[in-house]
């Protein structure tokens, strides 16, 4: 008789199966409590800004429980927030050592490396960033930039058209539509702020810059309606609000139109000089001066009953007056007849000669 092999089998795999998972101490259960605690208070803070509390509290978590990657990016990220790059960059490489894998961290470490002047170290963790997550939009965009700043845009765009296949985005193909721009490609930069639009209808960025592409070629209505899309897509976009005041700007008896788009670009923090002097200059020209019964003014149009100015609006009852202005044309210089001279209610209207 043969011997028969369950037996020994049996036994093999009784002793090469995993032992059954051990219940974690108090004392361990204890200590994942207290991390996971000051990771949430330290999270807290650091949505109210107050980022070297919050890196004191991921600090705290991390010398419980010094393997805790989250515990250890949290407090790189508070680092980076309060611009210790010093810190953040060894927190981050802290972060890799525990999980070489972690995209986000070699993308973080790559940003603090270009804050610390050092190109050639943030290269190569971007590089590694795209590696581990293809799909990381911003890793493809910051390698570009790289491009770009030693001169090279036609490796740049080369790059951006890379990174489509995997990170197809509106930001990359509006930054490959950049790219193409520096290297002195129109067309295609065109094609490719077109395409960001087809994935994002309101990239005010994308919609700006294929504005400024159809002033360069003189068609200046297809450029000003891109500009309103921008505006309408994303109120207050600075170089939207200020390219569109210059077109206004520019064109003849209409610079009060410019007016609303100078103070929102004002407002936004712009910083172009030549601004406030235009915005000071359009309103002399476009205020309404008044004498007891009659003003001369820059007719806007007619709307509901009221008279609109560059700079205000009078009511009206009699159609003539609303017959007359719509003979009238945006930024035409008028005269404008009141009721009184205490009234605000036109009676008549005529092009100022």
């Amino acid at each position: 008789m043969r011997p028969s092999l369950v037996a020994p089998l049996l036994a093999l795999a009784a002793c090469s199966s995993p032992p059954p998972p051990q219940e974690p101490s108090p004392e361990a259960k204890e200590r994942a409590r207290a991390v996971a605690y000051l990771i949430e208070e330290g999270a807290a803070l650091n949505e109210k800004g107050q980022f070297r509390d919050a890196a004191a509290t991921f600090m705290n978590a991390c010398v419980i429980e010094p393997s805790n990657v989250k515990a250890q990016y949290d407090l790189a990220l508070a680092l980076e927030n309060a611009k210790d790059w010093k810190g953040a960059a060894l927190g981050f490489a802290r972060v890799l050592e525990l999980s070489p894998l972690l995209a986000a961290a070699h993308h973080h470490l790559a940003e603090v490396h270009l804050e610390q002047g050092d190109r050639a170290a943030a290269r190569k963790e971007l590089e590694s960033t795209v590696s581990f997550d293809p799909a990381l939009a911003a890793a493809w965009i910051d390698l570009a930039g790289l491009d770009v700043e030693e001169g090279h845009p036609d490796a740049a765009a080369r790059r951006l058209e890379k990174a489509t296949a995997t990170a197809d985005t509106a930001p990359v193909w509006y930054h490959l539509g950049l790219a193409r721009e520096l290297a002195g490609d129109k067309k295609g930069a065109g094609a490719a702020y077109e395409h960001a639009l087809r994935l994002d209808p309101k990239h005010a960025p994308s919609l700006n810059n294929l504005a400024v592409l159809a002033e360069t070629r003189g068609d200046l209505e297809t450029a000003l309606g891109f500009w309103q899309g921008a505006i309408a897509a994303s109120p207050g976009y600075p170089p939207a609000e200020k390219n569109l005041g210059i077109a206004f700007y520019k064109r003849k008896n209409q610079g009060y139109l410019a007016l609303p788009h100078f103070e929102a670009y004002l407002r936004a923090g712009g910083t172009d000089q030549r601004v406030p002097p235009w915005v000071r200059e359009i309103k002399d020209a476009s205020r309404t001066f008044r004498t007891d019964d009659r003003a001369f003014a820059i007719f806007d149009r007619a709307d509901r009953g009221m008279l609109v100015t560059a700079d205000g609006s009078f009511p009206f009852r009699d159609p003539r007056v609303g017959e007359k202005a719509a003979s009238l044309h945006k930024g035409d210089r008028v005269r404008i007849f009141f009721e009184s001279g205490v009234s605000p209610r036109v009676v008549d209207i005529a092009p100022a000669k």
